[in-house]
C-alpha cells in the first residue's frame, strides 16, 4: 500500500509540474491584441471620409479603408510591436506616424493623420527655398 501511495504522489507531482510548464509555454507564445485608432483630418481639422489608412510593422501590412464620414479608423494588431501608420485619399497624403504597442500599453488612441494636398510638408525643403530667395 505504501508503494502505491508513493507512486500516486509522484505521478500527481509530475503531472502538476507538467501543467505548470505547459502554462509557461502557452504564456510565452501567446499573442495579445492591441489597437491603434484615430482620425484622418484635413488641414482645417475636419474629418476626411473615404480615406485609406495604411499600417506596417512586425512583418504585417494592413490597409484600413475607406474611413467613415468622420474620418475614423482602427487597427487590431499583435502586441508587442512598432508600427508605421499613414493615410491618403487619392489626391492628398499624410506624414507617417510611428506607434509602439506594448503589453503595458496595448491601446493607442488619437493617432490623428493630417492630409496635405501636396503631401506632408518637409520643413528642411522650405528652409532651403527661403534661403535661396534671400
Amino acid at each position: 500500500m505504501g508503494k502505491l501511495l508513493t507512486i500516486l504522489f509522484l505521478a500527481a507531482l509530475l503531472l502538476g509540474i507538467g501543467a505548470v510548464q505547459i502554462k509557461w509555454v502557452i504564456e510565452a507564445y501567446a499573442v495579445e491584441e492591441g489597437n491603434i485608432s484615430g482620425n484622418v483630418v484635413n488641414v482645417l481639422g475636419q474629418g476626411v471620409g473615404e480615406a485609406y489608412v495604411y499600417c506596417e510593422g512586425n512583418g504585417i501590412e494592413v490597409t484600413y479603408g475607406p474611413t467613415d464620414h468622420c474620418g475614423e479608423y482602427s487597427f487590431v494588431l499583435p502586441v508587442p510591436g512598432t508600427y508605421t501608420v499613414w493615410a491618403e485619399n487619392g489626391f492628398a497624403e499624410s506624414g507617417k506616424e510611428e506607434v509602439t504597442l506594448t503589453p503595458q500599453n496595448p491601446i493607442v488612441e488619437h493617432v490623428d493623420l493630417i492630409l496635405y494636398a501636396s503631401g506632408p510638408e518637409d520643413e528642411d525643403e522650405n528652409e532651403d527655398e527661403d534661403n535661396g530667395n534671400e
